[in-house]
């Protein structure tokens, strides 16, 4: 691995608050961010040879999800 630890690539989930059924999955890729649905990423998750992910670790982050938050984001 890359990182000499146990995972070799970061992304983030963020939930947008006017989707009622999905999560956006961002991750760094080589042209910069890509980003996609949760939903579509599941089914590259497990130990078999043909999926791309072997496992995944989540770590929750609350904020505060005001208008400058928003805004910024």
């Amino acid at each position: 691995m890359a990182t000499g630890g146990h995972f070799s690539h970061v992304a983030f989930l963020y939930k947008d608050p006017t989707e009622k059924n999905d999560i956006v999955y961002y991750e760094a890729v080589s042209e910069g961010v890509g980003h996609t649905w949760w939903s579509e990423v599941r089914e590259h998750i497990g130990p078999e040879p043909e999926k791309f992910y072997e496992k995944v670790c989540f770590r929750k982050l609350n904020i505060k999800r005001d208008d400058k938050f928003m805004e910024e984001i």
